[in-house]
């Protein structure tokens, strides 16, 4: 990921079957793509994992209505976060890596879109289909 890094600034990176049944696994390459400075995601059948970095917009379109939308600070903390289209809004507040409270959101009733924004930090998105 360092050389993806050095080589095509910018890039969004999708890494498939780096999610999986040992949690060591699935760890290691979570947090190598969090510490790169690439924007991108982990993605299987059942679960996705999108990563933001500094100022970012992650604007998803989902076909089929997801079990749990979750942001988890993977910097100590990630300011002006907000997210629209979920029940649980929230607008330009701090999450913290130590305190991960905006998980198992869902999509508003009717909504199939929803709009994650960064102001500064390190965030993981996490979306979960049963």
């Amino acid at each position: 990921l360092k050389k993806l890094a050095e080589e095509a600034p910018g890039a969004f990176v999708v890494l498939s079957g780096a999610l999986g049944n040992r949690l060591d696994h699935t760890m290691s390459a979570v947090c190598s793509l969090a510490a790169s400075p690439l924007n991108g995601c982990m993605a299987d059948e059942q679960e996705c994992v999108f990563f933001l970095h500094g100022s970012s917009t992650l604007s998803l379109s989902l076909s089929k209505h997801p079990k749990a939308i979750s942001l988890l600070s993977i910097s100590e903390e990630c300011h002006g976060v907000s997210i629209e289209g979920v029940y649980w809004p929230l607008h330009g507040v701090i999450l913290k890596h130590s305190f991960p409270y905006a998980i198992s959101n869902e999509l508003a009733q009717g909504e199939k879109n929803c709009r994650i924004s960064l102001s500064e930090g390190d965030l993981a998105i996490y979306v979960y289909w049963e």
